[in-house]
């Protein structure tokens, strides 16, 4: 059985309904939800240097703008997301947002070979191979290494239970005070 696409703004408006209380229950559960959020998907940001998962974080929500924003700011984040070149994948309901970054590219190849070199040097492989693989890279494109959506979408599922269960305390109190 499929469960209830549920409405988060429409849940978040029911709770302030019920005053600055649950208003603020709310904002500690967007928070709470973001941190989380945050926290898979830097368990699951492969890494090299570390900059990747140093780079994801989110802002805090607060009573009066109950949301926060998850991201990841590194330059080379959404390549490594839905992958580069043939190779990209992109999950249904997130092309709009992988559309932002088709054919963005910075930096120059010379950059992009010494990180190479550096990623061989760590990996034990023999440096002068570096450009070889520079070059499959860029032909082939990288294999997406999924970190914030899936984080994502686990976060979202949580949040609105989390939001429905708010909401039923704050109906019981209101019907008990009755």
């Amino acid at each position: 059985m499929k469960t209830p696409k549920i409405n988060i703004s429409k849940l978040l408006k029911q709770i302030d309904d019920f005053g600055e209380d649950a208003q603020r229950l709310s904002v500690a559960i967007t928070n709470s939800t973001a941190e989380s959020i945050v926290a898979d998907a830097k368990i699951r940001a492969p890494v090299n240097y570390g900059q990747l998962r140093q780079s994801i974080g989110n802002t805090t929500a607060r009573v009066g703008f109950n949301r926060s924003f998850v991201f990841a700011n590194a330059p080379y984040s959404p390549f490594v997301e839905f992958g580069t070149g043939a190779r990209v994948k992109v999950p249904k309901g997130f092309e709009q947002l992988a559309s932002q970054f088709k054919g963005r590219q910075s930096g120059n190849f010379d950059t992009f070979l010494d990180s190479i070199r550096d990623w061989c040097k760590k990996k034990g492989i023999d440096e002068k191979l570096a450009y070889v693989i520079a070059v499959s890279i860029l032909r082939k494109g990288i294999t997406p290494q999924p970190f914030l959506i899936p984080a994502y979408l686990i976060g979202a599922n949580t949040y609105g239970k989390k939001l429905v269960t708010a909401l039923d305390r704050e109906t019981k109190k209101y019907n008990a005070k009755k």
